[in-house]
């Protein structure tokens, strides 16, 4: 399928933008279910209560929409330009470990100035160079423990690196066969739904782009209503059933995603500057916001308290400076996440089997 047909309804600006769009919706679901459920509640008697808030503070169905997303783009990026499993899997891993090794390193220096002002079972371990370095390399993709993370949010770490591998391997060994393809991933996705819900997630989003290459209609208002009824009930379901499992977000994720996809109106909704800004550093913010957030916020939150001065207020105060202070730090080491990706497309431009037939060993 030539990709440069995929998508030929949209107009440029708007062919990718979305995605970035509903990236940002995810970013910031995942980073008010950190500051208001897990750092606010625990920390002033203030209880945010509303159906609006369950959708907008569900963390895990944004990280569904987040694994759906990097199903899309990432059969995007392998489309009609199939590279070597090898680069593939050193560039994705390098992707998503250098951004967690730099972050990392900063929490690591919050920790042993002892800029940490939270109680919990998290940041209570003795942090070391070598610790952060293994935790950063290996352990959060392979070995994840919570108790000795340099960051809460990074369970999420092996899904999104074997789901990725998955993906990688279906594209290449088994997708060859156009005709079966999107009914083997249908197939796929049901069955990983069952057993691993987030890793489903990846082959819904190929599906999606591969749906979109093919089948996309403009402008079709029948089309239009029946996403935009898909897209507001999946937002009623999840704001009022709050214990959804994660196979059900799963499900509901890409529900969203499709709708958006196929709806111009929430095309255009999700291409707005600021959705688009918070995606385009989603993926530094959500590396550091914990470290915000365990250290400003929580030193703010000590001194409402210490002063006597806990109330909705100061509650909402702590809220809207934290969510503003995790956005701008995000946004000044968002450079490092750009390094990554040169990286990665460094190494992805590497030929090992050039290289091979170049080396004297092999002749």
């Amino acid at each position: 399928m030539d990709l440069s047909r995929s998508l030929i309804n949209l107009p440029s600006s708007e062919r990718l933008n979305f995605l970035d769009g509903i990236r940002g919706l995810a970013a910031l679901m995942v980073l008010l279910e950190h500051v208001v459920k897990d750092f606010l509640a625990s920390v002033q008697p203030i209880q945010y209560n509303s159906q609006f808030l369950s959708f907008i503070t569900d963390g895990h169905f944004a990280v569904a929409i987040f694994f759906v997303l990097s199903g899309y783009v990432l059969t995007v990026s392998q489309t009609n330009r199939p590279q070597s499993l090898v680069t593939l899997c050193i560039g994705r891993y390098c992707r998503l470990a250098i951004p967690i090794l730099i972050t990392s390193a900063i929490t690591y220096i919050f920790m042993i100035a002892g800029l940490f002002f939270i109680a919990g079972n998290t940041y209570q371990f003795t942090p070391t160079i070598l610790g952060f370095l293994k935790f950063s390399s290996v352990d959060v993709f392979v070995n994840y423990d919570i108790e000795k993370s340099y960051s809460p949010a990074l369970w999420t770490m092996s899904a999104e690196l074997f789901g990725s591998y998955l993906l990688y391997l279906y594209i290449r060994f088994i997708a060859r066969f156009e005709r079966y393809q999107l009914i083997l991933a249908l197939a796929i996705s049901i069955g990983l739904l069952i057993f691993q819900p987030f890793i489903a997630c990846f082959f819904m989003g190929y599906l999606i782009m591969q749906l979109n290459t093919r089948y996309l209609v403009k402008d079709a208002k029948w089309t239009a209503v029946i996403c935009i009824a898909a897209f507001v009930s999946v937002v009623v379901i999840v704001s009022l059933s709050p214990s959804l499992e994660n196979w059900q977000r799963s499900l509901l994720a890409f529900v969203i995603v499709i709708a958006i996809s196929y709806a111009t109106i929430l095309r255009k909704v999700f291409s707005n500057a600021l959705l688009l800004f918070i995606g385009k550093i989603s993926f530094t913010l959500y590396l550091i916001q914990f470290t915000v957030i365990c250290t400003l916020s929580a030193y703010l939150a000590t001194q409402f308290r210490d002063h006597d001065y806990v109330n909705v207020f100061s509650a909402n105060l702590n809220l809207v400076i934290t969510v503003a202070l995790c956005i701008a730090v995000a946004y000044v080491l968002n450079p490092i996440d750009t390094y990554s990706i040169l990286i990665t497309k460094k190494i992805r431009s590497i030929n090992f089997r050039k290289l091979r037939s170049n080396d004297p060993s092999h002749h």
